[in-house]
């Protein structure tokens, strides 16, 4: 009932890890670290360092809150306010 292929490690993107920055001045100012405030934080994503294998380019990313129905599909989006 359909296909498999199994991807080897060395043609995945990569990336060297995510950023989350609050965008509200006035909250990081008072939290520091991933600490963010539910109803003030407005929160950007970074995925650092994202690579292609193979000349190829990353053409998509997501990060969402679960549950929270907060999501962004660019580098650098923001999840807007909690």
């Amino acid at each position: 009932n359909g296909w498999y292929f199994e991807i080897p490690e060395s043609v995945k993107p990569t990336f060297s890890g995510i950023t989350l920055t609050d965008m509200n001045t006035v909250a990081r100012q008072l939290l520091s670290g991933n600490n963010f405030l539910q109803i003030i934080s407005d929160i950007q994503v970074n995925f650092n360092n994202p690579s292609g294998a193979y000349g190829s380019t990353i053409t998509g990313y997501r990060a969402e809150i679960v549950n929270k129905n907060q999501v962004t599909t660019v580098n650098g989006g923001r999840l807007g306010m909690m």
